[in-house]
């Protein structure tokens, strides 16, 4: 019987992505933290790495501006660089 060192094993599910209500509740925790706005869990959707608000153009606008920030913060906060883009 041949031994699989546990790195080997542990190696396939090092890509794994998580699901998406657990890469919504990170942007609603980023957008809060910096712009100060609470967004509900249902005006955020995901879709191939890119975040889509359906908020007012006033809220869009402001979210635009923090833009970087947001994407920096996300990438922080899931530990890897999961979302590419907001709109």
């Amino acid at each position: 019987m041949s031994t699989v060192a546990l790195a080997d094993l542990l190696s396939r599910f090092k890509n794994l992505v998580p699901p998406d209500e657990e890469i919504i509740i990170a942007v609603q925790k980023v957008i809060s933290n910096v712009l100060g706005i609470e967004i509900p869990t249902n005006a955020i959707s995901v879709t191939q790495g890119r975040i889509f608000l359906q908020v007012s153009p006033l809220l869009r606008s402001r979210v635009m501006m923090k833009h970087e920030q947001i994407l920096a913060d996300l990438k922080v906060e899931l530990g890897r660089d999961l979302v590419q883009a907001v709109r």
